[in-house]
């Protein structure tokens, strides 16, 4: 094939608009084990209706940074004590509303 045909197949790139998006320090928005948003109750509180209480329903951060639900992460370490996405040791770190 000569030089000719080879840049007559090509594409050639008129315009391009990258669009970027980065957060810092941002905590995700959905919980990696129910995959409910944070900002709502978990699976558990939701499903019982009759003694539910939002503010029961805690977040928490480990010390990998990663955000669950606090029922979901009690049951998942009770089986393996590692976070469920980076699968380094699971260490609580603090609450948040």
């Amino acid at each position: 094939m000569s030089e000719s045909e080879q840049t007559s197949k090509m594409y050639k790139v008129l315009n391009w608009n990258a669009v970027a998006m980065w957060v810092y320090n941002n905590l995700g928005d959905t919980c990696s084990i129910c995959k409910n948003p944070l900002n709502e109750a978990c699976l558990s509180c939701q499903a019982n209706q009759e003694n539910f209480d939002p503010s029961q329903c805690k977040k928490v951060v480990g010390q990998c940074n990663h955000c669950f639900h606090n029922h979901w992460i009690e049951e998942w370490i009770k089986k393996q004590n590692t976070c469920p996405l980076d699968f380094t040791v699971w260490i609580q770190m603090k609450f948040i509303a």
